[in-house]
Protein backbone atom coordinates (compact mmCIF):
# COMPACT_ATOMS: atom_id res chain seq x y z
CA UNK A 1 0.00 0.00 0.00
CA UNK A 2 1.32 3.42 -0.93
CA UNK A 3 1.95 5.85 1.96
CA UNK A 4 -0.69 8.55 2.37
CA UNK A 5 0.45 12.16 2.54
CA UNK A 6 -2.12 14.80 3.45
CA UNK A 7 0.35 17.70 3.32
CA UNK A 8 -1.26 20.48 1.30
CA UNK A 9 -4.55 18.62 0.85
CA UNK A 10 -7.83 20.55 0.91
CA UNK A 11 -10.89 18.46 1.76
CA UNK A 12 -14.58 18.89 2.37
CA UNK A 13 -16.95 17.08 4.69
CA UNK A 14 -18.90 14.37 2.91
CA UNK A 15 -20.93 13.17 5.90
CA UNK A 16 -21.08 13.88 9.62
CA UNK A 17 -22.96 12.91 12.74
CA UNK A 18 -26.52 14.26 12.87
CA UNK A 19 -25.53 16.36 15.89
CA UNK A 20 -22.52 17.85 14.06
CA UNK A 21 -22.23 21.33 12.58
CA UNK A 22 -19.70 20.58 9.84
CA UNK A 23 -21.22 20.16 6.39
CA UNK A 24 -20.44 20.30 2.66
CA UNK A 25 -19.44 23.98 3.02
CA UNK A 26 -16.73 23.13 5.57
CA UNK A 27 -13.20 23.08 4.08
CA UNK A 28 -10.19 21.53 5.81
CA UNK A 29 -6.61 22.57 4.96
CA UNK A 30 -4.05 19.92 5.97
CA UNK A 31 -0.38 19.90 6.90
CA UNK A 32 1.48 16.66 7.58
CA UNK A 33 4.97 15.92 8.93
CA UNK A 34 5.74 12.20 9.11
CA UNK A 35 2.70 10.68 10.89
CA UNK A 36 1.65 13.98 12.55
CA UNK A 37 -1.33 15.72 10.96
CA UNK A 38 -2.73 19.22 11.54
CA UNK A 39 -5.64 20.95 9.81
CA UNK A 40 -7.44 24.27 10.02
CA UNK A 41 -11.03 24.40 8.91
CA UNK A 42 -14.06 26.67 8.56
CA UNK A 43 -17.29 26.97 6.64
CA UNK A 44 -20.92 26.19 7.17
CA UNK A 45 -21.71 26.79 10.84
CA UNK A 46 -18.03 26.65 11.86
CA UNK A 47 -16.21 29.98 12.15
CA UNK A 48 -12.86 28.37 12.88
CA UNK A 49 -11.60 24.94 13.85
CA UNK A 50 -8.41 22.98 14.19
CA UNK A 51 -7.66 19.28 14.10
CA UNK A 52 -4.54 17.53 15.45
CA UNK A 53 -3.89 13.85 14.94
CA UNK A 54 -1.77 10.99 13.73
CA UNK A 55 -1.96 8.98 10.54
CA UNK A 56 -0.91 5.33 10.83
CA UNK A 57 -1.40 3.21 7.77
CA UNK A 58 -4.84 4.08 6.50
CA UNK A 59 -6.28 5.37 9.79
CA UNK A 60 -6.39 9.00 10.92
CA UNK A 61 -7.03 9.43 14.66
CA UNK A 62 -7.56 13.03 15.74
CA UNK A 63 -8.94 15.55 18.21
CA UNK A 64 -10.61 18.76 17.17
CA UNK A 65 -11.79 22.07 18.62
CA UNK A 66 -14.07 24.54 16.87
CA UNK A 67 -15.83 27.87 17.39
CA UNK A 68 -19.28 27.89 15.87
CA UNK A 69 -21.39 30.74 14.49
CA UNK A 70 -23.45 30.57 17.68
CA UNK A 71 -20.29 31.45 19.65
CA UNK A 72 -20.16 28.04 21.29
CA UNK A 73 -16.89 26.14 21.48
CA UNK A 74 -17.00 22.40 20.94
CA UNK A 75 -14.41 19.67 20.67
CA UNK A 76 -14.07 15.95 20.45
CA UNK A 77 -12.17 13.09 18.94
CA UNK A 78 -12.71 10.82 15.98
CA UNK A 79 -11.16 8.26 13.67
CA UNK A 80 -11.56 7.78 9.97
CA UNK A 81 -10.11 5.51 7.33
CA UNK A 82 -8.35 6.35 4.09
CA UNK A 83 -10.60 3.73 2.55
CA UNK A 84 -13.40 6.30 2.94
CA UNK A 85 -11.11 8.90 1.32
CA UNK A 86 -10.73 10.66 4.69
CA UNK A 87 -13.64 12.86 3.65
CA UNK A 88 -15.90 11.83 6.51
CA UNK A 89 -14.07 14.00 8.99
Amino acid sequence: MRAINLDGAVMYVNSADDRGVVDAETRLYFTQKESRVFARYSGGSVRRGCLVGTLYGSELAFRYTQVEDSGQIHGGRARCSARSKLDSV
